[in-house]
């Protein structure tokens, strides 16, 4: 991780930790999986829009997630 962290500013790297320890919390996803999804857009966007995309997509996740453990 210490190399994919070199890229990003601070702001970039706080957005980044804040968006894996709500989706670990929230939803119990594998952590790389949000990072991986997130590194396509973290360059472009301040951390704030970062984070207030990133709990809608975690939203998403969410709300798949429970339809899916329902559906089984």
């Amino acid at each position: 991780m210490n190399k994919v962290n070199r890229r990003f500013d601070t702001a970039q790297q706080i957005a980044l930790f804040v968006v894996v320890h709500i989706a670990d919390e929230i939803i119990r996803i594998v952590r790389g999986e949000i990072i991986i999804m997130m590194h396509r857009e973290i360059n472009n966007l301040h951390s704030g829009l970062f984070q207030h995309i990133a709990l809608l997509k975690i939203n998403r996740f969410r709300a798949a997630f429970n339809e899916k453990k329902l559906v089984n």
